[in-house]
């Protein structure tokens, strides 16, 4: 940090993986240190991650394909970006996220395409997002 060397910390919020106690470890100390957050949350199971990242004030939240109604409701009310990774819910053979409930409930969302070679093997941002638009139930202007 004091070399202001880091852009952010993220992290992989899910069973399994990195718990409420981690995460709550790593963003504390990073909000410390002045350092802006990011969480993969709320991807194989609710976890809550996304009221995590609403009370982090993380500046995105990915993936959230298991968001709950109150995970979507904190992000309405944060500055935290709702990010959806259709290229990773259609590689895993999952239900995309509830971009459409998100949406009408005030959040930021983008898209965006994760590409990794574990779990989404597509690069192309435009195809990713014609492609999901009408499972995620957006019009090309929310998609822009």
């Amino acid at each position: 940090a004091p070399m202001k060397v880091l852009d952010a910390v993220d992290i992989f919020h899910e069973k399994n993986y990195f718990s409420t106690e981690d995460t709550r470890k790593l963003f504390g100390r990073a909000r410390e240190l002045g350092i802006p957050r990011k969480i993969h949350a709320d991807e194989l199971n609710d976890n809550d991650g996304a009221s995590l990242a609403a009370e982090y004030e993380a500046l995105s939240a990915d993936h959230l394909l298991k968001v709950s109604a109150e995970g979507i409701q904190k992000l309405a009310t944060a500055s935290t970006v709702a990010t959806l990774l259709p290229g990773t819910a259609f590689f895993l053979g999952k239900p995309l996220a509830p971009a459409r409930a998100l949406l009408d409930a005030g959040a930021k969302v983008a898209i965006a395409t994760d590409y990794n070679p574990g779990s989404s093997h597509v690069d192309n941002l435009l195809l990713v997002g014609s492609i999901a638009a009408p499972q995620l139930k957006m019009n090309q202007a929310e998609l822009w």
